[in-house]
């Protein structure tokens, strides 16, 4: 990974040129956080109204920025600051919007750095982990442990630069570039549904996910969550949630870290071969979670509960 710089705007209304504030961090290859940036933006005369939802979303007034610099006061400093380095933001089509609406305003050189969107890799890399992909969701999922100032400038920069660092970490920089540059038609992602469904990863049965032995006096579910995926043989889904519910178990929508089965169906989609590759990373990293086919799920309850059939 590169040295690159993860950055967050605030606006006072609607228009772009509104920023009230900037945050910039600077990251090593090492994701090292190694320099910042805050500062307050008197936005133009044109566009200085400060709406009350985005008061209410970011706290800063337009009493807060009366003898705050104006962009192209501070455009300088900046330029020196980023280099040619690259720019992540999280939602960078809004971020970098304003990059450019400022520098159209104020009649200044583009920056030309290379831009990469956190939410879009999250959405592409991280979709069958996850049910949001909202700044704090994904810090949440990456640091469930840690929390930050949403909507400050500086500390959307952080949660932005540490997500990046960590997709960077988790995927590699050549995919890291390939999803930025051609989102869900990316080399990588098509190559993934490809060699998932040539490994024959319909889970083959007893193959290499034996059914534990389990005593017959314990609730075989109790405790676990389940997602569910593709369309089952056995019964409706309606019927199948039910039945792992009043088994102690619980449905989940998404596989993530909390996730201890994923139930392959019998007629498996392309999201299907997506939640085996994450619950097979998961695996890989670690965490507890088992990937069984709907013959090995029943004739699991079957072992435990007689009438089951």
């Amino acid at each position: 990974m590169e040295e690159f710089v993860a950055l967050d705007f605030e606006t006072a209304n609607q228009y772009r040129e509104s920023a009230c504030s900037v945050g910039l961090v600077k990251f090593n290859e090492h994701a090292d956080i190694i320099d910042t940036w805050y500062s307050l933006i008197k936005p133009p005369s044109q566009c200085n109204e400060f709406m009350p939802r985005n008061v209410m979303i970011h706290g800063i007034h337009s009493r807060d920025v009366i003898n705050a610099p104006t962009w192209a006061d501070i455009y300088e400093d900046i330029s020196e600051f980023i280099l040619d380095r690259p720019l992540v933001a999280h939602n960078m089509p809004f971020d970098g919007s304003v990059i450019n609406k400022l520098a159209q305003f104020y009649h200044l050189p583009a920056w030309l750095n290379v831009r990469h969107c956190t939410l879009k890799l999250s959405r592409n890399l991280l979709k069958n982990r996850l049910d949001s992909f909202g700044l704090e969701s994904v810090y949440d999922f990456y640091f469930p442990d840690q929390e930050f100032d949403h909507h400050n400038a500086y500390a959307d920069a952080v949660a932005c630069g540490k997500i990046f660092a960590q997709l960077n970490h988790e995927f590699g920089q050549d995919v890291i570039s390939d999803v930025t540059k051609n989102g869900a038609k990316s080399h990588y992602l098509r190559q993934l549904r490809r060699d998932i469904q040539s490994r024959d990863i319909r889970i083959s049965r007893g193959k290499h996910y034996k059914m534990p032995y389990i005593p017959r006096k314990v609730a075989f579910l109790t405790g676990a969550k389940v997602c569910i995926s593709g369309t089952l043989s056995y019964g409706s889904r309606t019927q199948v949630e039910s039945l792992i519910t009043s088994l102690g178990g619980t449905v989940t929508r998404a596989v993530n870290s909390q996730t201890t089965l994923l139930l392959v169906c019998a007629t498996p989609d392309e999201r299907t071969y997506a939640k085996i590759a994450s619950a097979l990373q998961l695996q890989k990293d670690g965490a507890v979670i088992s990937i069984m086919n709907e013959d090995e799920f029943f004739r699991g309850l079957r072992e435990v509960a007689g009438e089951f059939s």
